[in-house]
């Protein structure tokens, strides 16, 4: 670096950095590294220069990108460089002991760039023969300076960017689980209402019709990301719209349906019911797992029994998955429900939990199904305490008639 030139090196650097950077979006932390290091080589000229940065998979061995015929660093620096590598303060070496940078080098400056007094990385440039000068130390510094402002700049429009992607990803996984909610028509006994006010996007919920006529009827809900949740909701959706047309009864499905889910890559677990209703029969199959609900309300006795189930689908292979098979008579109600329902937090501290709604069926037994799906979601809400364990609410009715 020649004192007459630094200030024209200084601006071809910054425009090389700016160039690098500028069509990326977000612009991620190797490809910073990346155009730094291109403008440190524009504006180190015939000097040397490197860029040592800290390795997050392996904090014990630097990333390190230099230029020149030889090394400003060496593998013998490295252990020497560890303890360097926290100053937040630049260092000028007139006269190189070896010790930092090899001693191939006569004089050499290494500079900090941080972010929150944190050294994300130094930028180190180094000279054989002959020392830097004082003009070229103010301009090195000048230069780091911008580095350090560009990165602040650079994260601040990452973490919008990122804002922006992931409120799309969450507008998407939404309509995605509104535009999967299946009925089924000409069973007005059969009703299925949502509450999806909280926009976890984590429920869903349908009926299939079976090749001997029976209905398939499922709720679930799914923990997993957003991202992944979406793509759990359609897969879901779609396994239940096959196995519907298969002779296996509720405990086959699920079973199934868990196997699959053990072997995917991305991790997503499902509480689901699920009822297998043959009207011919009067006969429902239920099977579940996780924390997702069923009641089943006796009109000749009015007692509500609770059917609860094991682990969640995709936790592992061997899970116990819990089924039953229950004949039912004409005033009869099958009830299932996800935990947005059962977990919601009540003002005076306590759950809603399954005996409320068990409750709110036994004193309102006489509604249509559709009447009282709407009669159980407006229980919890008149009860919630607001922002207190927000969550996705499903509720199914099957009245036998």
């Amino acid at each position: 670096m020649k004192p007459t030139l630094t200030h024209e090196r200084a601006l071809r650097a910054i425009t090389v950095f700016e160039q690098a950077t500028a069509r990326q979006l977000p612009v991620t932390r190797e490809a910073f590294a990346e155009a730094a290091f291109a403008a440190a080589g524009v504006f180190a000229g015939s000097d040397a220069c490197a860029l040592v940065q800290r390795n997050r998979d392996m904090p014990n061995i630097p990333t390190i990108l230099q230029n020149g015929e030889h090394p400003v660093l060496t593998a013998a620096q490295q252990d020497a460089w560890k303890q360097a590598e926290c100053d937040t303060s630049p260092k000028f070496v007139k006269k190189n002991d070896g010790t930092i940078v090899d001693k191939y080098w006569q004089s050499w400056i290494s500079i900090p760039v941080c972010v929150k007094k944190e050294p994300s990385f130094h930028v180190i440039f180094a000279r054989k023969g002959d020392k830097f000068q004082k003009d070229e130390i103010e301009a090195t510094e000048r230069f780091t300076d911008f580095l350090t402002q560009a990165l602040q700049k650079v994260r601040h429009q990452n973490r919008r960017i990122r804002t922006i992607t992931d409120d799309e990803r969450h507008r998407l996984l939404l309509h995605t689980q509104n535009t999967t909610v299946r009925t089924v028509e000409g069973f007005d006994n059969l009703a299925l209402e949502t509450d999806y006010s909280a926009r976890t996007g984590s429920d869903i919920a349908g009926v299939q019709k079976g090749i001997d006529q029976s209905l398939c009827i499922y709720t679930a809900d799914l923990t997993a990301g957003d991202a992944e949740r979406q793509t759990g909701i359609i897969y879901i959706d779609t396994w239940f719209a096959i196995l519907s047309q298969t002779s296996l009864d509720a405990k086959g499905m699920l079973a199934k349906l868990n196997a699959d889910m053990v072997r995917r890559r991305n991790e997503c677990y499902a509480a689901v019911s699920l009822i297998k209703y043959s009207p011919k029969d009067r006969k429902a199959e239920i099977a579940g797992c996780g924390n997702a609900g069923i009641l089943v309300f006796s009109h000749d006795t009015m007692d509500v029994r609770e059917i609860t189930f094991g682990p969640a689908a995709g936790i592992k292979s061997d899970i116990k998955i819990e089924a039953t098979v229950i004949s039912v008579k004409p005033g009869d109600i099958v009830c299932a429900f996800t935990d947005g329902i059962s977990g919601m937090r009540k003002r005076n501290g306590d759950l809603f939990g399954a005996a409320e709604i068990g409750e709110t069926i036994r004193k309102n037994y006489y509604l249509s199904a559709h009447e009282l799906c709407i009669r159980v979601l407006e229980s919890a809400k008149d009860k919630e305490q607001k922002n207190v364990n927000a969550d996705d609410r499903t509720v199914q009715i099957l009245k036998i008639q």
